[in-house]
């Protein structure tokens, strides 16, 4: 379906005028193979007729109105998503802060090839304690290795041919094992920088060495203290928080614009900023969990977010089809109603509630695709949801009984 959409762009790109009968049929062939597959008819019809969707012709604006229009969309963006609550807005200003502060260091103290210290401030840097030192012990003993190798290296090679032929493997190297290991990549990028800069100017190998080691340490020390003082997170306390929000902020929006019915106001778009970075925080944390192997310490909720967040997402696209409809149409109270009760029943589960009663099914009649789409997904939301508090109800005893 992928590689048939893909043509059907490129058909329609070269030859707008045309409608591609031959791709529309291959598509419809395949979106029923998919239907049968499945054993149901899928939420979103494809629709593969071709129309003119009428969309008023787009103005060209003056440069200058052009200009003072971006930056007011930029400034705005920048307001809501700068902002204390977002982790990646404070993780942007803990890196900042401290790779000012490293370079302030080594220009008052004079330190020799102090860059090296600012980027591995910058390198080791994470956004949170557990993976920052690991990461720092990590390239400290790549450092020491290396600087020994360096050394070694510099007692056998001298002339500056025997010096290239010597760092062309080396480089090859730290480029081969960047995803395998990381100290690994230190080891090898250690003794290249050592002796691209004696080739550069020519000096003792050892005090080149001494300088990276010293340099990479530095960083480490910077690094670590930024992730103690600066704005700690912790992660496996709040990710139940952050799915809540993640989940609540995505159904306000959804709900707002099927109230709109396509329709696009400054409030509108606050809430669709306001889903985003909510899903965004929460992806973070889960993310870090993930990868500091924390998840067994919050397995319920962690659980939870690895199959609802994904789902968020969808959620998200279809609000996002809706808004961007010509042919959207505001929804009926009914519909508005059962969104609101099934947001109040998610909620509710969320924070632990498992005998929440649950509202009726939704009335199919009367919904467009694109608000059938989004129904279900947030059945299928609700139903992960309920299954996953009802998992934990039933484990919750098991914990409890005596042995």
């Amino acid at each position: 379906m992928a590689v048939l959409l893909r043509r059907l762009g490129q058909a329609v790109q070269r030859q707008p005028e045309t409608p591609p009968l031959l791709l529309q049929r291959r598509l419809a062939a395949c979106g029923r193979r998919l239907e049968a597959a499945l054993g149901a008819l899928l939420p979103l019809r494809l629709n593969v007729e071709f129309m003119e969707l009428g969309l008023p012709r787009a103005t060209q604006l003056p440069w200058r109105e052009a200009a003072f229009l971006a930056l007011g969309q930029a400034w705005q963006t920048a307001k809501v998503n700068a902002t204390p609550q977002s982790l990646s807005w404070r993780h942007a200003a803990r890196v900042s802060l401290a790779t000012t502060a490293g370079f302030l260091l080594v220009e008052a103290l004079h330190i020799p090839f102090g860059y090296w210290a600012t980027m591995a401030t910058l390198l080791i840097l994470q956004p949170s304690v557990s993976t920052t030192w690991p990461r720092g012990i990590e390239r400290v003993a790549g450092s020491v290795l290396g600087a020994v190798l360096a050394v070694l290296i510099g007692l056998a090679v001298h002339t500056p041919l025997a010096i290239s032929l010597v760092v062309f493997p080396l480089i090859v190297a730290t480029m081969a094992l960047r995803r395998v290991s990381y100290s690994l990549h230190v080891l090898f990028m250690t003794p290249a920088f050592v002796l691209v800069a004696d080739y550069a100017a020519p000096a003792s190998e050892m005090v080149y060495a001494a300088s990276r080691l010293g340099n990479n340490v530095l960083g480490c020390v910077l690094a670590l203290l930024a992730t103690f003082f600066l704005w700690p997170d912790r992660e496996a306390d709040d990710l139940d928080q952050r799915l809540a929000k993640a989940v609540s902020a995505n159904l306000k929006y959804l709900l707002a614009v099927l109230a709109a019915g396509g329709r696009w106001d400054s409030a509108i778009a606050r809430l669709r900023r306001e889903a985003g970075l909510a899903s965004n925080n929460a992806e973070q944390v889960l993310q870090r969990l993930r990868i500091e192997r924390r998840l067994d310490r919050s397995s319920g909720v962690g659980l939870a977010a690895l199959r609802t967040l994904p789902l968020l997402r969808r959620v998200a696209g279809s609000t996002a089809r809706i808004s961007l409809s010509p042919q959207a149409e505001p929804a009926t109270p009914q519909l508005q109603q059962w969104i609101a009760e099934v947001s109040g029943e998610i909620d509710a589960l969320l924070r632990g509630a498992a005998d929440v009663p649950a509202p009726g099914p939704c009335a199919a009649e009367g919904l467009t695709a694109l608000q059938a789409d989004a129904v279900a997904q947030v059945q299928l939301l609700r139903g992960l949801l309920r299954e996953h508090v009802q998992a934990q109800a039933k484990a919750q005893p098991d914990k409890l009984a005596p042995a």
